[in-house]
């Protein structure tokens, strides 16, 4: 019987974080390059202006060269003690399907343990950039994280007409058309690009105060 040193649990996480690196290697790189996802892609960031070349993500591009590093190193070991040969496709999907293939040849191997750490910390952080975060709406917190949030609290211009009406018990409420017209008249100030600008709830009750006494 073959001695091995990972048991048959870390061998099925090894198998599943390949999975995930071998399928998130594109959207990782996309995002490294600042392109838009094709429909149906889990995140559409960055989109590129036309005629344009936008900065590169340095700190997606950064993952996506030690990510491939890790993976060849390791393709590497597994021919240098099991004479498997390389996968005809050096690309991140390309080693992460060989070593996946091979993970039973791996568990035999006294690195096994270094290796499945190391892809499984490379996966974590490639689901933690490619998986945009779950949307969060207002009525997700409580009126208690409601008022610690509002000083600092930034915003789009409909969620800001709705705590401005419930932080002020309906004394103010602006819509949000009112809102994006202050923030383009610099009576509040308007945060972020044009077309996605965000505002101070605090502006905005402070601006309509000072309007309601004048």
């Amino acid at each position: 019987m073959t001695d091995t040193f990972l048991d048959q649990h870390t061998t099925r996480t090894l198998t599943s974080d390949l999975t995930i690196i071998a399928t998130s290697s594109t959207e990782l790189l996309r995002i490294a390059r600042r392109e838009v996802s094709p429909p149906g892609g889990r995140a559409a960031r960055n989109p590129r202006t036309p005629g344009s070349r936008p900065p590169l993500n340095l700190g997606a591009l950064s993952v996506a060269n030690e990510v491939h590093d890790c993976l060849a190193g390791w393709a590497r070991n597994l021919k240098a003690d099991t004479n498997i040969p390389m996968p005809a496709h050096m690309d991140d999907t390309g080693l992460a399907l060989h070593l996946k293939y091979h993970a039973h040849r791996i568990a035999q191997q006294p690195w096994a343990e270094d290796c499945a750490s190391e892809i499984n910390g490379w996966a974590t952080t490639i689901l933690a950039i490619t998986t945009p975060p779950p949307e969060k709406k207002l009525e997700d917190y409580t009126p208690a994280q409601r008022r610690e949030g509002m000083s600092i609290a930034k915003v789009d211009a409909p969620t800001c007409a709705e705590l401005v009406a419930e932080w002020t018990n309906g004394d103010h409420t602006p819509t949000p058309d009112q809102i994006r017209t202050w923030g383009k008249r610099g009576h509040v100030t308007r945060f972020g690009p044009t077309g996605r600008s965000i505002y101070s709830p605090r502006e905005v009750i402070d601006h309509m105060r000072r309007r309601k006494q004048a």
